[in-house]
């Protein structure tokens, strides 16, 4: 794709459109500054952070740079995404991931919540 005529409001569309087309999850963080654009939830259950920015120039603010190296440390994915084509790298990267095995030994579908 032209990357001159992409702007980071289309990327973040062609990255909410692909995400649920796949049957995920992609909601907007608007918890405080600093904080990744969005977190994709796989229909599996992973989770990965994503930080959109213009294709062309855009950069992470110093507090942005911190707060990628902290969930990273975490063991967070995280990802800087500027245009479709890292969208699709980010779609077939976490695509990629085999089912989470569920070693949670409740059964939170059954019963009132307030008795477990």
């Amino acid at each position: 794709m032209n990357e001159r005529k992409e702007l980071e409001s289309s990327v973040e569309r062609r990255l909410v459109k692909r995400c649920e087309d796949i049957g995920w999850m992609c909601l907007k963080i608007q918890m405080a500054k600093g904080w990744p654009d969005r977190l994709a939830i796989s229909k599996w259950g992973y989770v990965a952070f994503i930080e959109l920015k213009r294709p062309r120039g855009g950069r992470l603010t110093k507090l942005q740079a911190f707060r990628i190296g902290e969930l990273k440390k975490r063991g967070f994915p995280t990802f800087v995404i500027s245009n479709s084509d890292e969208v699709e790298a980010f779609i077939r990267t976490m695509d990629g991931q085999a089912p989470a095995i569920d070693l949670d030994p409740l059964d939170i579908s059954k019963g009132d919540p307030d008795e477990l």
